[in-house]
């Protein structure tokens, strides 16, 4: 993704990447950008994957950065656990990125599942009913270089298309 201005000419914006910054990706999983309010104020997050396909995904995500760029220059947050993530951008420029295959199940035509395992029955239902958009990551670019430290948001909602390639073992 080229989302930095040019490393010889700053005046050149969208003309370099991470790669050619040689900056550092932070990756943290959240699962919360699944949620929506497509009924009701409160959000539903059935279109989640369970943990366990979530951490399974993430982790392909992370090792696919690290065989495609520095290892040591990718770093992520703890799957599953609170985390307090601070940024400044430099913009501000925020940018989903997210298949024009991907959508959410119909609230309407899903189907009740067995008390006993709701959640995970639900989580499959959506990610068998259309393609896994239900793993999330946010990835922050930075330099490291101190107080003027220049740093990217980028979220990316559907992490099986990194690249644009599908993920087809998700």
């Amino acid at each position: 993704f080229i989302f930095f201005a040019d490393v010889k000419d700053p005046s050149k914006s969208w003309a370099s990447c991470v790669v050619d910054r040689d900056y550092e990706v932070l990756v943290v999983s959240q699962f919360t950008l699944m949620g929506h309010l497509k009924k009701g104020n409160k959000p539903d997050f059935h279109a989640a994957m369970s943990p366990d396909q979530a951490r399974s995904l993430f982790e392909k995500v992370v090792a696919e950065m690290r065989r495609q760029y520095k290892p040591e220059k990718i770093q992520t947050g703890k799957f599953q656990n609170y985390m307090r993530v601070e940024l400044v951008n430099d913009g501000p420029v925020t940018i989903l990125v997210d298949s024009t295959q991907a959508q959410l199940p119909k609230i309407k035509e899903r189907k009740l599942p067995p008390k006993e395992s709701s959640r995970d029955a639900v989580a499959q239902e959506a990610h068998n009913s259309s393609p896994p958009s239900s793993a999330c990551l946010t990835a922050h670019a930075t330099t490291g270089e101190g107080k003027n430290e220049e740093k990217q948001e980028i979220k990316t909602k559907r992490a099986d298309t990194l690249n644009g390639r599908e993920e087809s073992e998700a």
